[in-house]
């Protein structure tokens, strides 16, 4: 469950406090801080709740500036053929301790099961993306209801302002992804670590008031 006063979680499996993938990319420099201004992170949290209603088959009414992104992604869904198998999916990586939310669980005829992110942005394709998904592939592995299914493919549809339909983009660019982000996982839990300790030491030493 997302705590959004801080942007940690408390863990599905084990209920710990677990930090979430997008704080952790944008700490490490993978994601810039700026896109996560109010205007912007607004639009994207109000779209990807009307988007997760749609999946859900749920009952929603939505101001026409979010609506009107609801069209190009039902052109989407069908221009692929595509079966929405899960949506807004909170997973948590026990190896690593980090928790997040993926976006869609799709399947596309001839490709598979894969993991679908959904952005809301002008510009295009970032390494970020590929991290992203890389991580919600990982947490599945844990995953008390998909833990057993087979991810073929993982990539990302970016909606513009313009508000066409978005076309896939393979998040494939990186090579190693889900080791680069297991690395970039690993590097900030050290660093808080370590900061911890040092505060520690500096207050036993009398350095902290």
């Amino acid at each position: 469950m997302l705590n959004p006063a801080d942007h940690t979680y408390q863990g599905i499996i084990t209920s710990k406090t677990c930090r979430s993938v997008t704080t952790i990319l944008a700490e490490a420099g993978w994601i810039e801080k700026k896109w996560f201004r109010d205007g912007r992170a607004e639009l994207g949290t109000q779209c990807h709740r009307m988007i997760d209603a749609y999946n859900k088959r749920l009952k929603f009414t939505a101001p026409a500036i979010y609506l009107r992104y609801l069209d190009p992604y039902k052109s989407f869904l069908k221009h692929t053929n595509a079966e929405v198998i899960g949506s807004e999916i909170e997973i948590e990586d026990i190896s690593l301790g980090v928790s997040g939310t993926m976006d869609i669980l799709l399947r596309l005829p001839g490709s598979g099961v894969g993991v679908l992110d959904v952005k809301f942005s002008q510009c295009g394709y970032l390494p970020s993306h590929d991290l992203q998904t890389a991580a919600y592939a990982r947490g599945l592995l844990f995953h008390p209801k998909y833990k057993n299914l087979k991810i073929d493919w993982r990539g990302g549809i970016i909606f513009s302002p313009d508000c066409v339909m978005p076309r896939l983009i393979n998040h494939d660019r990186m090579p190693d992804a889900d080791r680069v982000w297991q690395a970039t996982a690993v590097f900030i839990a050290a660093k808080h670590r370590h900061k911890i300790a040092m505060e520690k030491i500096d207050k036993e030493n009398g350095w902290v008031a």
